[in-house]
């Protein structure tokens, strides 16, 4: 006997499948929106960042050379981030030739898959805050090791008048003599040994290229024996017409060549138009012109303006504690 048998197929809910993948097809477009549009903003607050970076760091050595850096903000925004507009520019002073300044700006982004989502936004606002400090250098790189005395009557003058720009040049001599301001060292003419070797080689690297350590007020800078001579008249060579950093010194202490010790009280920043390395050791001399200029070190020394101004980022959407740590 044969039996039958009879399968019945029950049919599948095809509407349950319909809201299911409707839902997956919400979700996905919603990650793909969170995907990209998070991913623009992040781009967009990272230029703007460097941006106002940037517009501060400016402002504050616009205020650092005397000028007003505020005022030049909005086209360091404008120049940095096309769709980009700064909202506040404020400077705070923290003494004498020193402060910070705070920029702030904010974009619009507009979104490309949020709006086709259910209450989601088109577009978002976004913000950035930069401070940078100002102030005159209390450690400087890459110096020249060829010392001023802070007691020359040119210099004296320059800062008196308020160590700005002013197109003079002034001759420094370069003879045991002419450093009798600050003290002398037999055997030596104001020329240093950064990092206390007194190699000839060494000396003759850092007058072309700079010494690439720091040099701090109050260092003892051991002095580089001989004489400003032309032995260094190469390298002085490729120093003319350039600008660069010097140490400034205040005294010289245990003045017995070798031993000598330069007192660091501070840095200047010169160009060097014209040298004499030769002849009688008194009419050996440098034609240099004085400028106020930002230098690569840290901040802030105080005393008299020698025109050596540091500046740097000290803090990004600063609260009071990070404003707090901008003041040196």
């Amino acid at each position: 006997m044969r039996i039958a048998a009879r399968i019945e197929v029950i049919p599948q809910d095809h509407g349950a499948v319909s809201v299911m993948v409707a839902v997956c097809l919400v979700m996905l477009f919603g990650a793909t929106a969170l995907a990209v549009d998070a991913g623009r903003l992040w781009e967009q607050r990272r230029h703007l960042v460097t941006t106002t970076d940037a517009a501060a760091l400016a402002a504050a050595q616009l205020y650092g050379e005397a000028s007003n850096g505020c005022a030049a903000a909005p086209g360091w925004i404008a120049n940095n981030h096309a769709t980009a507009a700064m909202t506040s520019c404020n400077l705070v002073p923290i003494g004498s030739n020193a402060g910070h300044v705070t920029v702030q700006a904010r974009t619009d982004v507009d979104f490309s898959f949020a709006p086709a989502l259910p209450s989601a936004p088109s577009s978002a606002s976004v913000p950035s805050s930069s401070t940078a400090i100002f102030g005159q250098a209390n450690t400087v790189f890459g110096l020249r090791p060829i010392g001023i005395c802070k007691d020359h009557p040119a210099l004296q003058a320059w800062i008196t008048a308020g160590a700005q720009d002013d197109g003079q040049i002034h001759r420094i001599g370069y003879n045991k003599n002419d450093n009798a301001h600050c003290g002398e060292a037999t055997g030596n003419w104001g020329l240093m040994a950064f990092t206390g070797e007194q190699s000839n080689a060494v000396f003759k690297e850092h007058v072309e290229v700079g010494y690439d350590g720091g040099v701090s007020i109050g260092d003892e800078v051991r002095a580089s024996t001989g004489s400003f001579n032309n032995s260094i008249q190469p390298q002085l060579n490729t120093l003319k017409g350039q600008t660069f950093a010097v140490p400034i010194f205040s005294s010289v202490i245990d003045p017995n060549g070798q031993n000598a010790r330069y007192v660091i009280s501070g840095f200047l920043t010169i160009t060097l138009h014209d040298f004499k390395v030769t002849g009688a050791a008194a009419g050996r001399w440098m034609d240099v012109e004085f400028h106020r200029r930002a230098l690569t070190g840290t901040c802030c020394s105080s005393g008299p303006s020698t025109g050596a101004i540091v500046i740097a980022i000290c803090a990004v959407d600063p609260d009071a504690t990070a404003i707090a740590a901008c003041n040196p």
